[in-house]
């Protein structure tokens, strides 16, 4: 295929905005909702100019595991009260095809109380954390310490990248004030290789 009719452009992870509805039709590895085209996975954004369709090439095919003592990042993809699931997609530094489901339990979220996992992360959330048990297959993550937790979070109402100010995530999009267990640093670019 020419140059021009496909082109890899950026890296991307799961819940980027990576096109428009009107410009491209989503394909493998995307998905579309309000007309805004999103990555589901870790990869190379494939732009096919000529029958405009986008898709996201996996990033890698090698199987990695998570073990105890693990530093993973993942996106959060549902929570209840006392607990989060995550979709692991970087262990120790190296981006990992398929994801690979964690779960986050309120109680190894803080070193302080917390009501709700609504005061921890939300759908969609980038967290950074570490795997402290591996007994049950399903790896369980924790975020105590200060520099896990929330890394990019997206407004609850609008959908835009939240700011963190004055110990609050803000949105400067409508102003909307939210609460997130927040990792130190915040919103720090994630590693884009699989080094």
């Amino acid at each position: 295929m020419t140059e021009d009719r496909r082109a890899t452009s950026e890296f991307t992870y799961p819940g980027d905005k990576i096109a428009v509805a009107e410009e491209f039709i989503p394909g493998a590895g995307t998905y579309e909702k309000d007309g805004v085209i999103f990555s589901e996975l870790v990869g190379h954004v494939l732009k096919d100019k000529l029958n405009k369709t986008i898709m996201v090439k996996p990033a890698s095919h090698q199987p990695l595991i998570p073990k105890e003592g693990s530093i993973v990042i993942g996106v959060v993809t549902s929570y209840q009260e006392r607990m989060a699931s995550v979709d692991l997609f970087m262990i120790d530094g190296r981006v990992i095809y398929p994801s690979y489901g964690a779960i986050l339990h309120i109680s190894n979220s803080s070193r302080k109380y917390e009501r709700g996992m609504n005061d921890v992360c939300k759908t969609g959330d980038v967290i950074r954390a570490r795997v402290i048990n591996i007994k049950n297959k399903v790896p369980l993550l924790s975020t105590s310490e200060p520099d896990l937790g929330v890394i990019k979070a997206y407004c609850s109402q609008c959908g835009e990248h939240l700011k963190f100010r004055s110990h609050m995530l803000h949105c400067t999009h409508c102003n909307s004030r939210e609460v997130r267990k927040v990792a130190s640093p915040y919103d720090q670019d994630i590693p884009r290789s699989n080094a």
